[in-house]
């Protein structure tokens, strides 16, 4: 079978499967198994797939069909200019991620050896473009999931900053020590229960369930990172929270104003607040 052929059948399986741009993505999934650029894909349409290649490619296509996510097959996610290894043990790094890592770099750039703490870390991807960006900073990682933190080890080492960060499988701030630190910044899961629902089967069917979810509304890990974050925090320093659209009141209104200030919300390129962020009274 031709590249071309394997692309048009391909495609047609992935838009049965109600995948949105089935002829991409089977380019893609047929450049990662041939471990080729996009681009030779285009200029190669009459090459013949061996049987090895063809076999390998039907079976990435069988797993997209099934709405397992792209990024869990291919094993990777491009996040900040960085490539990330991925599994189904930590969430897809999403662009909207991206707001809280340049604020979190513009809150640490400047600063003398800076500190920060990421919470919930997953596949590292938040605490490790920190530290590839402000050369003098420090963090620490932690994740409920051992599994996770595993992930995040190996992408450490992939980016050359393991020395630099402390990777703990522990709930929040449990196994932290006391060490205050300049900066706190969570994805956390702040999908209520209810939505789980209505998500896209990439999502609902194949991402750890812990890392969207509280299992209940969405704003339970919220509340304790902000209640705890000051006993991590130095005075002045600030807290950065990923946050789901239409939570920013409910979310700022958690901030005691008797120990917080500058607490605002910053939008995304769709204008919906995306970020929280809160600074700690001196």
């Amino acid at each position: 079978m031709t590249i071309d052929a394997a692309i048009t059948e391909a495609s047609r399986s992935l838009k049965i499967a109600g995948i949105e741009q089935p002829a991409r993505e089977a380019r893609l999934l047929l450049a990662f198994v041939l471990d080729r650029p996009d681009s030779f894909i285009f200029a190669h349409p009459e090459r013949e797939l061996g049987t090895v290649e063809a076999e390998r490619f039907g079976e990435a296509v069988r797993r997209r069909s099934l709405r397992e996510p792209f990024h869990y097959i291919v094993g990777k996610r491009e996040f900040y200019g960085l490539e990330f290894f991925v599994n189904p043990f930590v969430l897809i790094p999403r662009p909207e991620t991206e707001i809280v890592v340049g604020e979190a770099i513009r809150t640490l750039e400047g600063l003398d050896r800076p500190r920060f703490i990421d919470v919930g870390t997953g596949s590292g991807c938040i605490a490790i473009s920190i530290l590839t960006n402000v050369k003098t900073a420090r963090g620490t990682a932690s994740d409920i999931s051992v599994e996770a933190i595993r992930v995040a080890r190996s992408n450490a080492a992939n980016h050359d900053v393991l020395d630099r960060v402390d990777l703990l499988a522990t709930d929040i701030f449990d196994a932290i020590g006391e060490t205050r630190s300049d900066l706190v910044v969570s994805n956390p899961p702040y999908i209520a229960q209810i939505e789980i629902r209505s998500l896209q089967p990439e999502v609902r069917e194949h991402e750890p369930k812990h890392a969207l979810t509280d299992g209940m509304d969405g704003l339970r890990v919220l509340e304790r990172i902000i209640r705890d974050a000051p006993k991590r925090l130095r005075p002045g320093g600030r807290l950065l929270l990923e946050i789901g659209a239409g939570q920013a009141g409910l979310v700022k209104r958690m901030f005691d104003e008797r120990i917080w200030e500058d607490i605002h919300s910053i939008e995304d390129l769709q204008r919906i607040p995306r970020v929280i962020s809160g600074r700690l009274s001196d």
